[in-house]
């Protein structure tokens, strides 16, 4: 993070330096927050929030086993991470649960995330998921950090439920789980047999 004088103005989070690359551009928990409150400081410029909620990828998450789970993370990131280009910071505070701060008026934010939607949903479509983005206009709606991604998570679970991926399961767990599911899946294939 850039230092500032202390008679400057503090800076648009989206105004400091970051290094180049998909992943260099996607930011944790504690940035997000911190960025988060200079975004909701009265008499800051507009800024908007976005949750990027995927429906489907909670489930697929569960299926997957470690390595692959990652890679379609990692996908999912580098198309986000591509789509916005300069126009936001991309952060990712929990696995799974991505975020996105632009300092863009909300008119021209809404016509970005249609075409960001579209192209999301054409990738990942195949795979079952499809995109459920919200936002909340800062500082206008949220006083607080937490307020912020707060309202924007319940406008997400009002929209599409939970999108929240699990904590992942041990792998031992989770090929328990898919040995359960193929042996289910020939019970009731043989029984059709009968």
């Amino acid at each position: 993070m850039q230092t500032q004088n202390p008679q400057q103005a503090p800076l648009s989070p989206n105004n400091r330096w970051v290094l180049a690359g998909p992943f260099a551009r996607i930011h944790d928990r504690a940035e997000l927050l911190e960025d988060l409150e200079q975004a909701v400081m009265p008499h800051t410029a507009p800024s908007v929030l976005v949750y990027f909620g995927f429906e489907g990828l909670k489930e697929q998450l569960e299926k997957l086993l470690e390595p692959d789970s990652n890679a379609l993370l990692g996908r999912i990131a580098i198309l986000l991470s591509t789509l916005t280009d300069s126009l936001c910071l991309l952060y990712e505070p929990r696995r799974g649960e991505f975020w996105g701060l632009f300092d863009e008026p909300p008119e021209l934010v809404g016509t970005l995330l249609a075409g960001i939607g579209d192209e999301v949903d054409r990738d990942l479509q195949p795979l079952g998921i499809q995109t459920a983005i919200n936002i909340v206009l800062l500082p206008e709606e949220a006083l607080t950090p937490i307020a912020a991604l707060r309202l924007a998570d319940e406008r997400c679970r009002q929209a599409a439920g939970n999108l929240r991926p699990a904590r992942p399961r041990s792998a031992y767990a989770r090929i328990v789980a898919l040995l359960d599911a193929s042996r289910r899946e020939r019970i009731v294939d043989s029984r059709q047999y009968l």
